[in-house]
């Protein structure tokens, strides 16, 4: 298996309030023909109660991916 050298990408990053905690992440590198969608909807029910629901996805020609995020809040 050969993989190119611009198939990776590194992100550098730290923590802000403690010194010497940089890190790297090195990942594969996103399809050029890919798209970012997101979509996120809030449902108030009842007194104080409210369903949340987000989709985020990745679609490309070789690349689908997807998230889904669900929750249910109470506020006195």
């Amino acid at each position: 298996m050969r993989i190119a050298a611009d198939s990776f990408r590194a992100l550098a990053a730290a923590l802000v309030n403690c010194r010497g905690t940089g890190f790297t992440v090195v990942g594969a590198a996103s399809a050029r023909d890919s798209a970012l969608v997101s979509a996120s909807a809030e449902l108030k029910v009842g007194r104080g109660f409210a369903l949340r629901g987000t989709f985020d996805g990745q679609l490309g020609g070789a690349t689908q991916v997807y998230s889904e995020m669900d929750s249910l809040s109470y506020t006195l």
